[in-house]
């Protein structure tokens, strides 16, 4: 999904599975966010840059992709 609808519902799956302090440290990598040693696909930013290079704050969601919840 694309726009508004995307970003709600990738925000929901982040939320349902959310536990305390999950958040982790990425660097955006073209389509990917890469935390350590792993990429991830990310299907929503939210209020960031997401040019390569920038540092950004994940939740992970149990289908293998991030969201990125802050910089």
């Amino acid at each position: 999904m694309n726009g508004v609808d995307g970003l709600a519902a990738a925000v929901r799956e982040a939320v349902k599975h959310q536990q305390p302090a999950s958040a982790k440290r990425g660097v955006i990598e073209g389509n990917f966010v890469r935390i350590g040693s792993r990429s991830y696909p990310f299907s929503a930013a939210v209020d960031c840059h997401t040019d390569d290079g920038c540092c950004v704050w994940v939740q992970l969601t149990q289908n293998g992709h991030a969201v990125i919840v802050g910089a």
